[in-house]
């Protein structure tokens, strides 16, 4: 399954291969350029509109510059730069100098005869930029002027070199630098990416367009085949350039194979004859695959720009060409695929008077029109799906139009009526593989609409039997929800061997061996068995490349469930066990990529998940909320129950992170218990879930008292996550010692267990117990490395506190400058305080307590540096209360301590608004963050703490005088 499991990774690569080949070809086209320059030979550089051939020739400049050469850089569209190809050649030197012309396209005639004539001149080197868009080669557009660009390289001597698009990196980091911070989710960006093609212009373009809230752009399905998706006027403009003076049999040829997806060029020919596909093909609207040449696509994007940019019919769409094709094919014998099933149904369903089903026999058009209903379930398009599928099922009662009509009433949030459609089914039954999907089905509209049992799901396989096509299957099936149900319980391990047994027994269908695989996933990583974990990825890969393809006489199963829910765990267990981030995180691009170009929202939704994860993991909590939200919607509708509780989990601790605490726990008090109760990862998570909300409401105590409980509960977990809520332990404040006490009683850690993330985490908690700076620096380089940012900064915060420990405020100043630059960053991408961080939002009192050298105080603000402090005779290692009264203080800003000295005093919220002259809005904001700093549950609790605050006024003057002195001696 090894083989297959690679195979699988490698086509499923081949999403982002596709985007950077081109930026591999953009950098050799590069290099070109600058071999052909140093030779001394000129170089025309043409390109599409906004492939940002002007900024390549820029840079091209600057490093011609640095090597001593004399450049110059003539802009077509300013008339003074044009002098300069009229004046006389340079005197003849060592270095020839370089002119640089951009736009060339837009010359007259008199001006392109002066390039011409610069271009040949010896004592010069010439770099043309121009656009290759028909029909604007130049200002007079007269034939004479094109003939005289061409000549540039026909009979000239210059090289012309055409500039491809930038690469998938590049795209990313060219969204990111517009859309800021948080930066788009994952599905979105794996769109503008895919829209645009490698164009920077674009890319820029598409990601205002998705910032710009009265904008439709990537909030709505593109689905070419159901009809024309609203594009802005300027987004309109910029794809004028590429459509120019499309014939309309090319145009309609453009449609219609964005349509149909990807599809053998033979049969894209049959539909739309040749010579539009090959004119499409050589403007770049429609591409190869080049890991199978015969097969066609067309850009999506830009089909869409053309269906929006029609100002009249085009009579090849009014004549329903291709649709027609398709049936009299259909009638011969020919199987339709199921994107074609799509655009016959949508024809269809806008012509009603024509009917052009009307020659086929019933249970044919049935057939199509049901599978046109699973596409569009699976795109996400619950009304047309129930559309095709209700007229499917008037045609002739089939299984395929009845699941689809509950998979549609599901999604319009109607899962009792979905559920009986599947009780009320008395049709019958021949195809087991579709009867599989249709049991799949009922087992998660039966887990929503009510608490699973043995009576309900007896009734249920009762009726299965009655089909006569799945009986083999019952039985696996039974074993699935019953492990699901009992994986908490003391016979765990028996059906963590029944799984494992029914993911390798080749008699089972590759879908109910795949969710085999995917229920052991999760109890691997718990477990922290690693070289397990990947064994069973790999087998889930090798699965998934046999449920795509097709069986004997059946179909293929694209979008399959389970490689969906395969996809989201495998993951978060790969997240979880802190194995392969950095490749998991190119597999969720490689994800978005793929279901961005099938339009599978279920797919889309579980990469989100996944993404929000890895965001949360790495101090990026505005980030992972962008990206749960955009899941929420798609899973809280169609996906298992289990996976509505995973969201809501995870949402909450990033809302928890953003300082939104109760939000936190309004939406954790949406999770389902009994779902919680049958994962052990789930559970540990949510664990951790309620130790940082009694942190969070001020009770370190218990917060460090749960922490301690939960590391020694439970000896089969996996020693990372004990390590992992130790480390919170730490970052609440519990003493060094008393946690590397705890870790020392931890079971020796199994080989199979070892990863850097885990070695780092136990050098980190040791460092901290020994007080040793260095190694403590060590600790933050090495988290950085793996992308744990809050884990970074906390290791340096500890440093610093060490190394003043022992008198080395040099080393400490650098310590401190390393966290203060995550500190940065961590606020800039929306970390407005990290649950498990000890620095965040309280850095600049341990900043100040570090530099004092008053190690009680950077135990209380930072959690760190506990035994340094003991080191220097300060009280910091008791284990004591890490949250006082004299750092919670520190915590709050001035506004938030005006307000809440206001409501100590007993002063309403509109008393204090008025005297502040600000809204009673913002007062209950800082009312509330100051409750919630100080650790005050009640607001008259406000004055009480703010007292106690300020007779410790005078231990923080002198901590700041003493600051102000140590930090003029590093000076």
């Amino acid at each position: 399954m090894i083989d297959e499991s690679h195979q699988y990774r490698e086509h499923l690569m081949r999403a982002v291969a596709r985007h950077e080949s081109r930026g591999s070809a953009r950098r050799r086209e590069i290099a070109q350029i600058e071999t052909f320059l140093a030779a001394g030979t000129g170089v025309v550089l043409a390109a599409l509109p906004g492939l940002g051939k002007n900024f390549v020739a820029e840079r091209i400049a600057g490093s011609l510059s640095a090597l001593g050469h004399d450049v110059t850089i003539a802009q077509c569209n300013r008339p003074p730069d044009l002098r300069i190809l009229r004046e006389p050649s340079p005197p003849h030197s060592e270095r020839r100098a370089v002119l640089i012309v951009e736009d060339a396209h837009l010359l007259g005639l008199e001006d392109l005869q002066a390039l011409v004539e610069v271009a040949t001149d010896p004592a010069r080197i010439v770099l043309v930029t121009l656009d290759t868009h028909p029909g604007d080669c130049a200002r007079d557009n007269t034939l004479q002027t094109q003939r005289l660009l061409t000549l540039l390289w026909t009979d000239y001597g210059l090289e012309r070199i055409d500039l491809s698009g930038v690469g998938f990196e590049e795209s990313k980091a060219i969204i990111h630098e517009v859309s800021g911070t948080p930066g788009l989710d994952v599905a979105l960006r794996a769109r503008i990416v895919d829209d645009a093609a490698g164009n920077p212009l674009l890319l820029r373009e598409l990601t205002r367009e998705v910032m710009n809230p009265s904008s439709r752009y990537g909030r709505e399905r593109t689905i070419p085949a159901l009809g024309p998706t609203s594009i802005s006027p300027r987004i309109l403009d910029l794809t004028r350039p590429q459509l120019a003076d499309l014939s309309a049999a090319e145009e309609y040829a453009l449609i219609t194979v964005a349509k149909l997806g990807t599809l053998p060029y033979v049969r894209a020919a049959r539909l739309v004859g040749q010579a539009p596909l090959r004119t499409l093909i050589r403007r770049g609207l429609v591409a190869q695959d080049a890991h199978a040449p015969e097969a066609i696509s067309a850009s999506i994007f830009y089909a869409t720009a053309a269906m929006g940019g029609q100002t009249t019919e085009n009579p090849f769409e009014t004549a329903h060409t291709a649709e027609l094709l398709i049936l009299a094919d259909y009638r011969q014998g020919h199987r339709m695929t199921a994107a074609e099933c799509v655009l016959v149904a949508a024809f269809w369903a806008a012509n009603p008077q024509i009917d052009p089903l009307v020659e086929l026999e019933a249970s044919a058009a049935a057939c199509l029109l049901a599978r046109a209903a699973r596409l569009a379930n699976i795109w996400d398009l619950p009304t047309y799906a129930r559309v095709f599928a209700e007229h499917s099922r008037t045609l002739a009662p089939n299984v395929l139009a009845m699941l689809q009509i509950s998979r549609s009433l599901a999604a319009q949030g109607r899962r009792d009526d979905a559920l009986q459609v599947l009780e009320n089914d008395q049709l019958p039954h021949t195809d087991a593989q579709e009867d599989e999907d249709v049991l799949a089905w009922w087992m998660t509209l039966l887990a929503w609409c009510s608490p699973p049992n043995d009576v309900a799901l007896e009734r249920v396989f009762a009726q299965a039997r009655r089909w006569g096509t799945i009986d083999s299957v019952l039985d696996d099936w039974r074993l699935l929800q019953r492990s699901a149900a009992r994986l908490s319980s003391c016979d765990a391990e028996l059906r963590v061997t029944a799984l494992k047994r029914l993911a390798a027994n080749q008699k089972s269908s590759p879908a109910t061996r795949l969710r085999a695989v995917t229920q052991l996933l999760p109890i691997y990583a718990y477990a922290g068995r690693a070289t397990e974990l990947t064994q069973a990825i790999h087998n889930g890969r090798a699965l998934m490349v046999a449920l795509s393809r097709p069986r004997s006489g059946q179909r293929k199963q694209h979008g399959h469930d389970a490689c969906a829910s395969f996809i989201a765990l495998a993951g978060i267990s790969r997240a979880q066990i802190g194995i392969d981030r950095s490749l998991l995180a190119a597999d969720l691009d490689a994800y978005a990529l793929r279901a961005v170009c099938s339009g599978n929202a279920t797919e889309l939704a579980f990469v989100n998940l996944v993404s929000g994860y890895l965001a949360l993991d790495s101090n990026e909590p505005a980030r992972a909320l962008a990206n749960f939200d955009r899941a929420a919607e798609r899973l809280y509708r169609m996906a298992p129950p289990i996976w509505t509780t995973w969201a809501r989990l995870l949402r909450s601790h990033a809302l928890a992170a953003e300082g939104r605490v109760h939000e936190a726990v309004a939406q954790a008090g949406q999770v389902s218990p009994a779902e919680i109760s049958m994962s052990p990862l789930l559970n540990f998570c949510f664990a951790q879930f309620n130790i940082w909300i009694k942190f969070f409401c001020g009770d370190a105590a218990a917060a460090r008292a749960d922490s301690l409980s939960l590391a020694a509960s439970d000896h089969e977990r996996s020693r990372l996550l004990t390590l992992r809520v130790l480390h919170g332990a730490l970052a609440v404040g519990e003493s060094a010692h008393r946690v590397v006490m705890l870790l020392n009683s931890l079971p020796v850690t199994h080989p199979d267990e070892h990863t850097d993330l885990l070695a780092t985490l136990e050098e980190h908690l040791r460092a901290e117990a020994a007080g040793d700076g260095f190694r403590l620096d060590a600790v933050g380089f090495s988290f950085r490395k793996l992308a744990l940012v809050w884990e970074a900064s906390f290791a340096f915060r500890g440093a610093q506190a060490a190394h003043l420990a022992r008198g080395r405020p040099l080393e400490a100043a650098a310590s401190t400058a390393q966290a203060d630059a995550i500190d940065a960053a961590a606020i800039v991408s929306g970390a407005i305080w990290n649950p498990r961080s000890s620095a965040g939002e309280r850095s600049t009192a341990t900043t100040a307590a570090g530099a004092a050298g008053d190690a009680r105080i950077a135990h209380a603000a930072g959690g760190a540096g506990t035994d340094a402090g003991a080191a220097a005779g300060g009280a910091g290692g008791t284990g004591g209360d890490s949250h006082s009264v004299l750092d919670k203080r520190m915590l709050l800003t001035r506004r938030e301590r005006e307000v809440a000295q206001l409501a100590g005093k007993g002063m309403s919220n509109s008393e204090i608004a008025g005297r502040l002259f600000i809204s009673v809005r913002t007062v209950e904001s800082h009312v509330l963050q100051a409750r919630v700093k100080l650790g005050a549950v009640r607001r008259s609790d406000l004055g009480i703490h703010l007292a106690d605050s300020q007779s410790s006024s005078g231990v923080i003057a002198n901590s700041r005088s003493e600051t102000d002195s140590l930090l003029r001696e590093i000076a």
